[in-house]
């Protein structure tokens, strides 16, 4: 018996060395997409660098913050002033969860985890499609070496195309983890709706929530819900019993939403209570329309059909310290002679395959085209028609192809597989052993030669792999001792714009609030609330008006604690005067202000001397105005914003606002009625240009378009 048992362990391993082969066989499309992802991946990355830049979410700077923050969502106290959470902060609960598991691991360099996390939807997003290929939409047309080899040409296609290309070369989370979470989520929904189960409703809960990340940017839910419409609508309209249909729509909708309420329900109380913050913010007035043409530039079928948007005109800083196209490097490439015309066939193949699957009548092919007709109604400028009735639709879709890019690239990657099964089936004839090999090097080959920067380091801007300052982990360290529920003034403040440019390399929306606990009134947050914005109206006009005494007065009214100057921050335009020296002179002169900590010369932190010291933002004191305007009387202009927005009206061809004068206390000056130097407050004038030509020169007249004021009494 012991001679019996002995020999069967010998046996065992070597049954399992004859499974190989059958393992590989079988496995083979699942394993050299993942090995080809992680070939990119490592040749995109760069030890010792921070991801960093544009639009991002770096939350291993400070993951214990970030995770008590995205537990704790719904009102952002760190954000400026404090307000009611814009984006879908808690949406981002499972990625902050593992980034703090992460950072717990002894010798991984910090650093390193953006990199981990933005490279992992990168890998899973075609696996994702090679498994809706292989068992959702090729599930019994076909024999499984084509089902083989068409759906692993599909899940390449996904990976290696330029819209996959524009969602990672200025990475933001929420962008990645849709590309990565929405072939996963079709998938298990359509697996549901095929055979249902409480197995795959609770796999499509598991999903969902861990998708969440995905929708921080909460736009992208509904492009997904949209998505989900033309796949219900071919379940409850196929010859099956409606109310069955109906049951299984019902159930897996159920399904997505109730793990995705954690979420969901601050994003509607925000929508029903503070939407129109988002659509009057100053920035997104001027921003959104630029954005939107710009984006229509793209909205035809010839980029269409190379899945190029917006970001191949769009320019940036570049090392040089000029401004240069944004995606130089692959404009450079597209011109070789040979590339575009490779993209223009790989699009022939998604039309074929488009036609093909018609024809053969594959699984979900009406949902595909209904998921690419919408793309299409958006990304040409269908938008149009809606914006102008639903503003906040309009500023929701303000950039379509960021948001449609991924559904498209998905249905590209679809119909590019049916059309590698047209070839197969095309030159099934030649009984050729060969004809499969061929084809799959051939179609692979092309892929990747279209695709090749990818291969050199090009998938990332160069721009966003930084190595960070220890100035600001010293920065981070220091605060970490001091109260958190003081607030961060950060300094220079010349622009109204959230978007920074650093002397190190950094431009983005900013980075810093989350490596510290303290509040921060930045830029960034001023979409998200006005009263924000009124506070860097007011301390831009004391700092360039030199005015010390207004400037210490609203570092009490906002009740700021420390002014952080960070000479490290700088203009584009070398021109530009950042005021950082009329603030060392305020700070330097006055008792008010000591300096903290000098971090190398290049950040400079002060605290502030507040008289009362607020408890938690909380105070019963009363908020100081302008100085000295109770005794000086009337001053009507002194809480009126900048710059026009929803408060004024259009007449003619002039903007109105109008304000009310409250009656002069009794130690007013009476009948003293100030109205502010329009030259003291103001750098730029609108002027009327009007010239005319002569034989031998041209006349040029600037006329100064001033303020007109009424006055109007009513006894």
């Amino acid at each position: 018996m012991a001679k019996n048992i002995t020999k069967a362990k010998h046996r065992f391993p070597l049954r399992q060395i004859r499974r190989i082969p059958k393992f590989l066989r079988r496995s083979w499309p699942i394993l050299t997409l993942i090995t080809l992802t992680i070939l990119i991946a490592f040749l995109n990355y760069e030890p010792g660098t921070f991801l960093l830049g544009w639009d991002n979410l770096s939350s291993e700077l400070g993951p214990a913050i970030n995770l008590k923050r995205a537990l704790f969502s719904v009102w952002q106290e760190y954000q400026s002033l404090g307000l009611l959470g814009g984006m879908a902060h808690a949406a981002d609960l499972p990625r902050v969860f593992l980034i703090y598991l992460f950072s717990l691991l002894p010798g991984l360099p910090f650093s390193s985890i953006r990199y981990l996390f933005i490279f992992l939807p990168l890998i899973l997003g075609p696996l994702g499609v090679y498994l809706f290929l292989s068992q959702r939409l090729f599930k019994t047309h076909l024999d499984s070496r084509t089902v083989q080899y068409a759906s692993f040409l599909g899940g390449l296609f996904y990976l290696l195309n330029l819209a996959t290309l524009q969602t990672f070369f200025t990475p933001f989370e929420s962008f990645t983890y849709f590309y990565g979470a929405f072939p996963w989520l079709l998938f298990f929904v359509t697996g549901y709706l095929e055979t249902p189960s409480w197995r795959s409703l609770i796999a499509i809960f598991i999903v969902s929530f861990i998708s969440s990340p995905a929708f921080y940017v909460e736009t992208l839910f509904v492009v997904f819900c949209l998505s989900l419409i033309p796949i219900f609508s071919e379940v409850f309209f196929s010859p099956k019993k409606k109310i069955n249909s109906l049951k299984k729509i019902s159930q897996s909708i159920l399904s997505v939403l109730i793990p995705s309420l954690f979420w969901l329900l601050p994003v509607v109380f925000f929508v029903f209570t503070n939407a129109h913050v988002g659509e009057q913010a100053k920035i997104n007035l001027i921003s959104s329309p630029e954005t939107y043409f710009r984006n229509l530039q793209f909205g035809n079928l010839l980029d269409i059909a190379l899945l190029k948007g917006y970001f191949f005109n769009f320019v940036d800083l570049s090392e040089l310290g000029r401004f240069d196209y944004l995606l130089s490097v692959w404009r450079s490439h597209l011109t070789i002679p040979v590339i575009t015309p490779i993209g223009y066939l790989l699009f022939v193949f998604v039309l074929v395959g488009l036609y093909y699957s018609i024809t053969k009548k594959f699984f979900w092919t009406k949902s595909l085209i209904g998921i690419l007709l919408i793309c299409l109604f958006f990304l040409l400028g269908g938008g149009l028609l809606i914006n102008s009735g639903l503003p906040l639709v309009g500023e929701l879709f303000r950039s379509p192809f960021t948001k449609f890019s991924t559904p498209l690239s998905f249905t590209f990657a679809c119909f590019f597989a049916i059309g590698t099964v047209f070839v197969l089936d095309l030159f099934t004839y030649l009984h050729s052993r060969l004809t499969y090999p061929l084809t799959l090097f051939s179609v692979a080959f092309t892929l990747i030669i279209f695709m090749s920067p990818v291969f050199s380091g090009h998938l990332f801007s160069a721009n966003m792999r930084l190595i960070l300052p220890s100035e600001y982990l010293d920065l981070f360290n220091y605060l970490k001792s001091q109260d958190p529920s003081t607030r961060i003034a950060n300094f220079p403040q010349y622009t109204f714009w959230g978007w920074n440019y650093y002397s190190w390399g950094y431009r983005g929306s900013g980075f810093l609030w989350y490596g510290i606990h303290q509040p921060i009134l930045d830029r960034a947050f001023d979409v998200w609330e006005k009263k924000s914005e009124t506070y860097y109206e007011e301390v831009s006009t004391a700092l360039y008006s030199d005015n010390q005494t207004e400037f210490e007065t609203l570092v009490d009214k906002y009740s700021i604690s420390w002014i952080l100057l960070d000479k490290q921050v700088i203009s584009p335009n070398l021109k530009t005067d950042l005021g950082n020296v009329t603030l060392e002179k305020f700070l330097t002169s006055s008792s008010k202000f000591s300096l903290s900590k000098n971090f190398n010369d290049k950040i400079f932190l002060y605290q502030v001397a507040l008289d009362p010291k607020p408890q938690n933002f909380l105070s019963i004191s009363p908020v100081k105005g302008r100085s000295g305007e109770a005794e000086r009387g009337l001053f009507p202009f002194s809480s009126l914003p900048l710059r026009p927005n929803s408060d004024w009206t259009e007449k003619s061809d002039y903007l109105s606002t109008s304000v009310s004068l409250a009656s002069p206390k009794p130690q007013a000056t009476a009948g003293l009625l100030t109205i502010p130097s329009l030259t003291a407050t103001e750098n730029l004038l609108p002027v009327r240009l009007e010239y005319q030509k002569s034989s031998n020169f041209l006349t040029i007249r600037f006329t100064p378009i001033t303020p007109t004021l009424f006055v109007d009494f009513f006894s």
